[in-house]
């Protein structure tokens, strides 16, 4: 079995997001609040370390190139959070509080 690893800039994962299926048969459905994708976003923004995203590369010819096997819930709060569905907590993140993806300077996260 072939493994690699790879880091990832964290716009990267926006420019996948149509390769990457988040729900393979074994995940859940997307249940984190709000709060909890403002949290992650909050924590990427301070520079936190964040737990690592695990995908499958996936046999050509499927649908998707990758599926993910952990981290459907941080994926997809990063997803929303780029094309601006919520904006950061004020109540977190005081400095950028109420901004959303597309108010942020592009050096900001």
């Amino acid at each position: 079995m072939d493994r690699s690893h790879e880091t990832w800039p964290l716009v990267s994962i926006l420019h996948y997001k149509d390769e990457i299926n988040p729900t393979p048969e074994y995940q859940r459905y997307a249940v984190w609040s709000r709060r909890q994708q403002q949290l992650l976003m909050d924590s990427i923004y301070r520079g936190m370390d964040i737990p690592k995203l695990y995908l499958r590369e996936l046999p050509k010819g499927s649908p998707f190139k990758y599926e993910a096997v952990d981290g459907q819930q941080r994926l997809r709060a990063v997803w929303e959070f780029f094309e601006n569905n919520y904006a950061l907590s004020s109540q977190d993140t005081t400095d950028l509080g109420g901004m959303t993806y597309q108010d942020l300077d592009m050096d900001t996260l």
